[in-house]
């Protein structure tokens, strides 16, 4: 009997692939990444060398165009990447938003220029990327932005404050939404590659509750120049050309958050299975199994909600809902 269309789309689930590909990385996180990331988790600092180590087994690539440096692969397995190195070190894999963000924002507006100077050492791991698009005003509301970009001569001056911008005191390159002169409406906005060594540029750190080596920063922008050749894409572009990259990135967050939720669980399951009170094992205990049996079902919906968001970006198909 065949299967109604509907129901095709109902009855997605990882291939064989997926699966090997999941081992494949586990494996290596478990034996290259894990015991240092266990070292250095508390220190606060950015482990650059310990990034490329992940560059160089290819993880930073998957998708990428060979011709930078990128390797074939899906959607579903930068999630896959996300959610194993979710497991051993939550810093790390968070830091896969602003490198895949990045990459593929360069990769859909950037000039050719641009994709040869900055995808090849994005993937390699050498060089970071970092997101400034949230302000002291406003958060996921891109329509409030203040943060102005003028054009003069060969240059745009920006003016203006991003806050809360991950990496923003170790990434190499920040990919910036400011107002252009151009941008009329509220959702005009242009994109530009800011290199943290520009004059007038300010980078103080955010504290924050975990990460710690993420490197959280604000940055203010007094009168910078920014090259002409910095401009990611046209001018009035960048929240439409965004758009195909937040869901991505988004989902790349929450399969990094599950995979440390799954240690959890994992965890809580070996003790409650062990200790014992009142001659029996505290997992026996309803009060107990129903509550885990409980987180366990949501995590487990949550991660196959993201995984088949990610399948219907690799399928090019709408997935805002």
């Amino acid at each position: 009997m065949e299967m109604s269309s509907e129901f095709k789309e109902i009855a997605w689930g990882l291939t064989e692939e997926h699966e090997n590909f999941r081992k494949e990385v586990r494996k290596l996180v478990g034996k290259e990444i894990e015991p240092e990331a266990r070292r250095i988790s508390q220190h606060g600092s950015f482990p650059r060398q310990l990034w490329r180590r992940i560059g160089g087994f290819g993880l930073l690539g998957i998708g990428i165009p060979e011709t930078y440096g990128g390797k074939t692969g899906d959607c579903v397995m930068r999630g896959i990447v996300a959610e194993e190195l979710g497991r051993v070190d939550l810093s790390l894999a968070f830091t896969l938003v602003p490198s895949y963000g990045t990459s593929l924002a360069i990769l859909n507006s950037g000039s050719e220029e641009q994709k040869e100077k900055w995808i090849p050492g994005l993937v390699r791991g050498s060089k970071l990327g970092s997101i400034g698009m949230t302000e002291p005003d406003c958060g996921s509301d891109l329509s409030l932005v203040r943060t102005r970009a003028r054009k003069r001569g060969e240059h745009y001056i920006l003016n203006g404050e991003k806050s809360y911008v991950s990496w923003g005191l170790v990434a190499d390159v920040t990919w910036v939404l400011a107002k252009a002169d151009s941008d009329n409406g509220p959702l005009d906005m242009t994109s530009f590659l800011i290199r943290p060594d520009l004059p007038g540029i300010v980078r103080s750190s955010s504290l924050q509750m975990g990460c710690h080596t993420a490197g959280q920063a604000s940055m203010i922008f007094e009168d910078v120049r920014v090259p002409v050749e910095d401009r990611l894409g046209e001018e009035g572009k960048a929240v439409r050309e965004a758009a195909k990259v937040f869901p991505h990135t988004r989902m790349i967050l929450a399969l990094s958050a599950l995979g440390l939720a799954q240690v959890s669980i994992d965890e809580t399951i070996s003790f409650v299975t062990q200790r014992s009170a009142f001659g029996k094992s505290l997992g026996e205990f309803e009060a107990v199994s129903f509550k885990i049996a409980e987180h366990a079902t949501s995590i487990e919906a949550a991660r196959w909600l993201s995984y088949r968001t990610l399948y219907l970006i690799e399928e090019g198909d709408r997935c805002v809902k």
